[in-house]
């Protein structure tokens, strides 16, 4: 978004949220817009929208943020997940594991690829009791995970991954 389109918002949310210490300065409202620049800007109109419906407080940056994400990281609940590992057990059966990883969404995969499909597939009724349980532990990490990441901009990771390897070098880590 460009900084005249992040000061419309500006403007609204002080509108809405009329303290003096909302976006207070000049420095305040640079720092909001470095932290949502990377946003679209009807994505951060429609999360601050969003916000104002539904909080009677000013929202953060991060706030603004888990709204957009939560509309472009559609992660569904791990019980979804889970059927669609029990469909692949009967589609492809233990032997064709690339074909039932292939069947499934990628946090699902993951989780999978975690337990081991061919330990799936193997269980009795009984053990795939507790596996199921493992499967929703990790299947939550995994949904963790990924709306963590989808948070961050890439070029943010990519300065912090390059800002470590350069401690790694001189001896600072690892």
């Amino acid at each position: 978004m460009e900084y005249k389109e992040f000061l419309i918002l500006a403007k609204g949310m002080k509108a809405i949220w009329a303290k003096d210490d909302f976006l207070r300065d000049k420095d305040a409202t640079d720092i909001w817009y470095a932290l949502l620049k990377d946003l679209p800007y009807e994505a951060a109109n429609a999360a601050v929208q969003i916000h104002m419906r539904t909080s009677k407080w000013p929202p953060t940056p991060a706030e603004i943020i888990d709204h957009v994400t939560k509309a472009q990281v559609k992660i569904g609940d791990w019980s979804e997940g889970w059927e669609q590992v029990i469909k692949a057990i009967g589609r492809f059966g233990y032997t064709d594991e690339a074909g039932a990883l292939a069947s499934m969404d990628e946090t699902t995969r993951t989780a999978v690829k975690r337990l081991g499909w061919k330990q799936i597939c193997q269980s009795d009724q009984d053990e795939l009791m507790s596996i199921r349980a493992n499967f929703r532990q990790i299947y939550g990490q995994v949904k963790t995970d990924r709306e963590t990441q989808a948070r961050i901009p890439a070029v943010l990771s990519e300065v912090l991954e390059d800002s470590l390897a350069g401690a790694k070098q001189i001896g600072g880590i690892g």
